[in-house]
């Protein structure tokens, strides 16, 4: 049985809202309304099990989900979550995001090698959270972090959490983009009693991204050394985000879990033996072999 409160942007919401849940049952419902039971990362190979399935990730990862979407519900939310390799934290994330009805938003594998195009997709989610007001969660994992550019990105994302430094994040945006957002911002700074000027539409940018952008790092401690080595050289990771430690599952969660997989794996196997079976027998023998065999049992029995 559950009970915790988790962020969901529910209709007629602009911003995700908090709401409690009493029950596994109340959890499931809520997010199989988001996320369709066919998700791979869901059900496995099991679509026509999918709230089953649904319900054996949540016992395992629903008080984390929960977690995360009451971090990353609110302004300037941004988590930091740590683990062991498959520990379901790519999927707890996925969810929250899902729950708060944000925009999931990541690097590719080029903007962990090509400075040019890591640019150009930093640029594009400052300008959807800072510009447009829209409500994104930026994921960056650890096998991100592994490229050549790890730690530019780093350099970065401490740069937009930091409160009152954003040099480099100015520094992203070509000169017509930054025309385009001080003309865009504009209205805004004199809305705020500011003075008119481009250092104010800078400072009113980069706090529009620190309200509408939502980071998540991710750092295996299983496949990387090197993440002790990322907190210490950018501290604001530590100081200025959430942390989530997932990978421990109390004993108990974990057997009921592999119980309901197993039972259900168990199944599966049986019904496509029958249907082997029924395939490969020709009509009308099924019966009669079933009674011979029948009678050998029963004799060999009373023998």
């Amino acid at each position: 049985v559950f009970s915790f409160f988790v962020c969901q942007r529910g209709p007629g919401h602009t911003q995700p809202v908090p709401m409690q849940l009493e029950t596994l049952d109340d959890v499931c419902e809520v997010v199989a309304t988001l996320i369709p039971y066919s998700q791979p990362s869901i059900n496995g190979a099991h679509p026509e099990s999918g709230q089953k399935y649904l319900h054996t990730v949540l016992q395992l990862h629903g008080e984390n989900l929960a977690f995360a979407s009451m971090v990353i519900g609110r302004p300037n939310g941004n988590l930091l979550v740590m683990g062991p390799g498959g520990g379901g934290r790519r999927v707890v994330t996925g969810m929250a995001t899902k729950l708060c009805g944000y925009v999931a938003a990541s690097l590719s594998s080029e903007a962990g090698e090509n400075e040019e195009q890591l640019l150009l997709e930093i640029c594009d989610v400052y300008w959807s959270a800072g510009v447009q007001r829209t409500s994104v969660t930026l994921t960056i994992t650890d096998s991100t972090l592994a490229q050549p550019l790890g730690d530019k990105i780093l350099s970065l994302v401490s740069d937009i959490l930091a409160p009152n430094t954003f040099t480099q994040t100015i520094a992203v945006f070509s000169e017509a983009r930054k025309n385009e957002i001080y003309s865009a911002l504009r209205p805004e700074v004199r809305r705020m009693g500011l003075v008119d000027s481009k250092g104010s539409t800078w400072m009113v940018l980069h706090g529009l991204i620190q309200k509408f952008l939502h980071i998540v790092v991710m750092f295996s401690t299983t496949r990387s050394n090197s993440w002790t080595n990322w907190v210490m050289s950018y501290p604001n990771l530590l100081s200025r985000m959430t942390i989530l430690y997932d990978g421990v599952t109390p004993p108990e969660r974990m057997q009921r879990f592999a119980t309901e997989h197993m039972i259900d794996a168990i199944q599966d196997a049986h019904d496509q033996e029958q249907k082997g079976l029924l395939e490969t027998t020709p009509t009308g023998s099924l019966a009669p072999a079933a009674a011979s065999g029948g009678g050998q049992l029963n004799s060999t029995l009373s023998g």
